[in-house]
């Protein structure tokens, strides 16, 4: 079962990687690539928990603003991840932003917390995991390493 234990390994797995080699504060190195590190963090937590279910939910905040938070299922709990919740949120501890108990529940919790419209856009595969993750992985610190030398 997802504890709040790994939800926060997790986090600390995906701070690691976007300060590795970098000084910019966390929500410099969150601002364009919200879709990738949901993405990769939903990997960890499909690859590791069997039973569970993730989605990746996106947001229009504004015409011209998007993001992209995690949507986990398991034993019939919904938990909404924003692993790159300080894009928005800058002192932030945590990347849970609630525990519902559906779909639709997590997508009025997202307009209500960062205005907008939210949907469902995608249900991560456990297909070739290993390699996708090496792929984001590679492409997060090449976002994080580009913004370091703005």
């Amino acid at each position: 079962m997802l504890k709040k234990a790994y939800i926060k390994m997790a986090q600390d797995k995906i701070v690691h990687l976007l300060k590795f080699d970098s000084h910019k504060p966390l929500y410099l190195l969150t601002r364009d690539n919200s879709y990738e590190i949901a993405k990769l963090v939903g990997y960890w937590i499909i690859e590791k928990f069997i039973d569970s279910k993730a989605y990746l939910i996106k947001g229009k905040i504004s015409p011209t603003l998007f993001h992209v938070v995690l949507l986990i299922e398991e034993d019939g709990e919904f938990w909404i991840l924003d692993p790159s919740i300080w894009k928005f949120f800058r002192f932030k501890r945590n990347i849970i932003v609630g525990k519902v108990d559906s779909t639709e529940e997590a997508l009025k919790l997202m307009a209500e917390t960062y205005k907008g419209k939210w949907h469902t856009t995608e249900k991560l595969s456990r297909n070739h995991i290993k390699s996708h993750e090496t792929a984001l992985i590679q492409l997060i610190k090449k976002m994080a390493h580009e913004k370091d030398n703005l």
